[in-house]
């Protein structure tokens, strides 16, 4: 199957965007099993470009990387540099904040190691050496922005350590191990992820935002080469803050709960239609106690319990226009798409409070004839709390004497960002965006209300690994 996978300048920003709660970057994500070069045979690379790696020549370790290749190591190393401000919107507007993220880690491939044909360990560290303002979430407060923004008080985090083994002719795949579910399921099809991040699936889905990674299980079945069913389960712990990954378990007494998944995948590629498509529809349930807070004058007060919260996922990208009229063999051609997204909680009293969540927007590729793999986007994005969120907030708002909250329960924004491929290895990704009617999602007891207005920022991705010659052109 084509695995499903993100065009390279998307893949590239997942880093940030799923990160950290950015939410996997080209470095580390392999949404959806993503075809990697690093495991075709040695022999048909050798005769490509003797001595090197494919496009590898003039890299300065590519005879390293031929070598750590053909003994089954494909290395993953790359530096994301991220930064944004809220210069008019929020609670706290004229903030901003910067992140360096630094990962490292390998693919090995068993059958060359051990002989287990199929079998590949995948493991990937990231490393934090420099986070600015970890109040920058509080500081946004909304449904939209504030879950865009990173909090990672450790200074590493295990990313993946997995086993992954694929069966009957590579169309099962069963993979264990500690991972993160957003590499496998509601994957960003927007221009950059941080455009589209999923709260819902990050809250009440209890999906540990990036890079926090838990014990899960997936299976996976390719019914066709463009058609894959699959199903996982994760570990879900909402103190992941607190936890580097490695532990065994959490800490006695964390409430920690399991999050079940299950989605159908079409994606096609250019290699395969000239105008190609990605559809998925997902759905999950987390097990977790659910409590449906409220605010009595007295201060916050437990309201009814139960036991588990549902929802769903449907999501489309379609390419809808090309100006060489969809002439076969362009690898990267210039073109025009359209995505859609949207969340819905079955559950009115989930304990994240957002009822629905849509993303859509145009991505053009290409819009230079010069800059074929470059990409601008304009997104549209609308919240919605549930209605007893919005009673817990309006109760809230009166508790703490600040009178009537008229705040509504939807919540808008718009986004206009754009993918700059530089060379090969490096992707600058900026962004600006304009929300409307922004929300105390995050903080109902705040005493200031968000202000509408503007946030920005930009991404740097850096696939050190492709740069030095280590691992195969993506």
């Amino acid at each position: 199957m084509n695995k499903p996978e993100l065009p390279f300048p998307a893949r590239s920003m997942l880093t940030f965007a799923t990160g950290l709660v950015l939410a996997c970057q080209a470095g580390s994500a392999r949404a959806q099993d993503a075809p990697d070069a690093s495991r075709e045979p040695v022999q048909s690379r050798v005769q490509e470009t003797p001595g090197v790696l494919p496009g590898q020549s003039r890299k300065p370790l590519a005879g390293i990387g031929l070598w750590l290749a053909e003994r089954g190591i494909a290395p993953r190393f790359s530096l994301n540099q991220f930064s944004q401000a809220n210069p008019s919107t929020g609670v706290d507007t004229g903030e901003r904040q910067v992140v360096t993220l630094v990962s490292l880690g390998a693919d090995l491939d068993m059958g060359k190691i051990a002989g287990i044909d199929g079998g590949t360990i995948h493991f990937e560290q990231l490393y934090v050496p420099i986070i600015s303002n970890l109040n920058y979430r509080a500081q946004l407060g909304d449904a939209l922005s504030a879950i865009g923004a990173p909090y990672l008080p450790k200074a590493s985090h295990l990313q993946t350590l997995t086993y992954e083994q694929k069966l009957f002719d590579d169309k099962l795949t069963v993979e264990v191990g500690k991972s993160n579910a957003i590499y496998y399921f509601a994957t960003s099809l927007c221009n950059m992820p941080l455009s589209c991040l999923n709260t819902i699936l990050i809250t009440a889905g209890g999906v540990n935002p990036f890079p926090y990674a838990d014990w899960s299980a997936r299976l996976a079945y390719d019914v066709s080469p463009r058609l894959r069913v699959q199903a996982g389960a994760w570990r879900s712990n909402p103190n992941f803050f607190n936890h580097n990954g490695w532990e065994r378990r959490g800490d006695p007494g964390d409430p920690t709960s399991t999050s079940y998944f299950a989605n159908v995948v079409y994606r096609s590629t250019f290699a395969e239609e000239a105008y190609p498509a990605t559809y998925e529809a997902m759905g999950y349930h987390n097990n977790g106690r659910q409590n449906d807070r409220f605010v009595t004058p007295g201060g916050l007060a437990a309201g009814q319990v139960h036991d588990g919260t549902s929802g769903m996922y449907l999501g489309a990208r379609k390419v809808l226009y090309r100006p060489d009229g969809g002439r076969a063999g362009v690898a990267h051609p210039r073109a025009l798409s359209a995505y859609a997204s949207m969340t819905h909680s079955f559950d009115s009293t989930a304990g994240n409070g957002i009822r629905n969540l849509l993303h859509a927007g145009v991505i053009r590729q290409g819009l230079f004839a010069g800059r074929p793999l470059d990409s601008y986007s304009l997104n549209v994005h609308f919240a919605q709390l549930t209605r007893h969120r919005q009673r817990f907030t309006e109760d809230a708002h009166r508790a703490i004497g600040e009178g009537s909250y008229d705040i509504g329960r939807n919540e808008y924004a718009l986004t206009l960002d754009a993918n700059y491929v530089l060379t090969d290895s490096i992707v600058v990704s900026p962004f600006v965006r304009h929300t409307w009617n922004a929300n105390k999602w995050f903080n109902a007891f705040g005493r200031t209300n968000p202000s509408d207005g503007f946030t920005l920022g930009f991404a740097l991705h850096v696939g050190l690994d492709h740069a030095l010659g280590l691992r195969a052109k993506p």
